[in-house]
């Protein structure tokens, strides 16, 4: 319901937007406590699962944000006529995107965890 009263940013900044939160992101959680019994590569900088819940409810209510504004926005792009296929093909972007970041979470536990 947010992107329905709050409409920022334009299409033509959401890109950057989208980049700086998944940048943001990806940046706290590697320094988050992140399986706390196993050893890190990274220094952990934030130990307190407060904060990290915290991050974790902020992230997911961004995500759900923009993809609000995306899906608003998309349609407007285009020709009447065309609407309902990129509309689909924006959905469907939506779902690969969404599988891709789960297998991602493998790939930053990788990156995060050293392996004994």
């Amino acid at each position: 319901m947010m992107p329905r009263f709050i409409q920022k940013p334009s299409p033509k900044w959401i890109p950057t937007a989208v980049i700086a939160r998944a940048t943001l992101v990806l940046l706290l959680f590697s320094i988050s406590n992140f399986k706390p019994e196993l050893p890190h590569r990274i220094p952990i900088l934030i130990t307190n699962d407060y904060i990290y819940w915290i991050i974790c409810s902020i992230s997911s209510l961004l995500f759900g944000y923009f993809t609000s504004l995306l899906m608003m926005y998309t349609p407007n792009l285009v020709e009447d006529e065309y609407k309902g296929t990129v509309s689909m093909i924006a959905a469907l972007s939506i779902a690969i995107g969404v599988a891709s970041g789960l297998q991602f979470t493998k790939i930053l536990e990788l990156i995060v965890i050293k392996q004994v």
